[in-house]
């Protein structure tokens, strides 16, 4: 389900201590979650520091938009913004 594939990213994303070619497996399992209940705000937002953290920008981007559509009371609002 959506929440495991979380859940199983953040494990994933903390073991890869920000090396960027371990993040990969991480970056899958927010995708699955994303797939699985795409109104899921939270995986949008750990799917877009994965991707950021991968300098793939332009990706990392739009799950912060998407994330912040989902979540607009979200209390990270004002730097997820920045991010954008």
């Amino acid at each position: 389900d959506a929440q495991g594939w979380l859940v199983k990213g953040d494990v994933l994303r903390r073991r890869a201590g920000g090396k960027v070619e371990a993040l990969a497996s991480a970056a899958v399992a927010y995708s699955k979650a994303t797939q699985f209940d795409p109104r899921l705000g939270p995986a949008w937002r750990e799917l877009g520091l994965v991707r950021r953290a991968q300098g793939r920008d332009t990706e990392a981007r739009d799950c912060f938009r998407r994330y912040l559509s989902l979540t607009p009371q979200a209390k990270d609002r004002g730097i997820v913004e920045k991010w954008i």
